[in-house]
């Protein structure tokens, strides 16, 4: 996805009816601001459910879809089920130390990095052979107030892991692009240096988030173009009143049904 789709005029700013505020549940402040800056290039806004920690057991059993269903339950049984709310999560492949079904380290990158420093996992790809080929991905749920499944929507950015430790500073207008996370480690295909060390509009083009982000803003923006049918594109269908031994017809009863 590219920087240009982002600047087009769109339907968010001009339609009749809009989504009026969307939640993101997280407890990191970085990735609410990055949420933040890519909603407001739409004109939508995102509100932030802040929590010192995850209001959700990280279950790393199953898939990331498995984490994110029973996440995004225990959520919204918290905050009711009424409002546009998302979570995200991040995992990551290592290509030296994963098999042909196993992500390493997977759903567990967050504790894994944290435990884990450059040196030894630059030491341990080489031990594995050196092939230091990476994918970060990034998943989100959302759930729509009548909607009882959630949406889910992924992106993801291959790269590789640079060979030298992050040696630049944090951009403090952009704090998301850090060393001190694996974006300080990251650099995206065709790219020169890791993902946090970019101007920001260079890194916007590679962010696995942003392009996450980006696949539900377009989403909703298909929800806020139904909103805003016109009134010949609904009808209504009557209630029936049947006997508990009859059923409704398979397509319903139209209001004004054809002579």
């Amino acid at each position: 996805m590219t920087n240009n789709r982002i600047q087009d005029p769109n339907l968010f700013l001009s339609a009749g009816r809009t989504l009026e505020r969307i939640y993101f549940y997280t407890s990191s402040t970085e990735k609410y601001l990055q949420a933040r800056r890519v909603f407001d290039r739409h004109g939508l806004i995102v509100d932030y459910y802040k929590r010192k920690t995850e209001p959700y057991e990280e279950d790393y059993g199953g898939s990331s879809e498995d984490l994110l269903r029973k996440a995004l339950s225990e959520v919204t049984d918290q905050l009711g089920s009424k409002r546009l709310v998302f979570i995200e999560d991040t995992s990551m492949r290592l290509e030296a130390l994963s098999t042909a079904s196993y992500d390493f380290p997977g759903l567990q990158v967050k504790g894994w990095f944290a435990e884990t420093s450059f040196e030894q996992c630059d030491a341990a790809i080489r031990k594995a052979g050196g092939d230091r080929r990476a994918i970060v991905k990034s998943d989100i749920a959302l759930s729509l107030p009548g909607l009882e499944r959630p949406i889910f929507f992924h992106a993801e950015s291959s790269g590789t892991v640079a060979i030298e430790p992050p040696n630049f500073l944090v951009n403090p207008q952009y704090p998301w692009l850090t060393p001190d996370t694996f974006n300080g480690w990251f650099i995206p295909d065709g790219c020169d240096r890791p993902l946090g060390a970019m101007a920001p509009d260079q890194a916007w083009k590679f962010d696995f988030r942003i392009r996450a982000f980006e696949r539900m803003i377009e989403r909703l923006e298909e929800y806020t173009a139904a909103l805003n049918l016109p009134g010949s594109a609904y009808r209504r269908r009557r209630r029936l009143h049947l006997p508990q031994h009859e059923h409704p017809p398979l397509f319903g009863v139209e209001e004004n049904p054809a002579p």
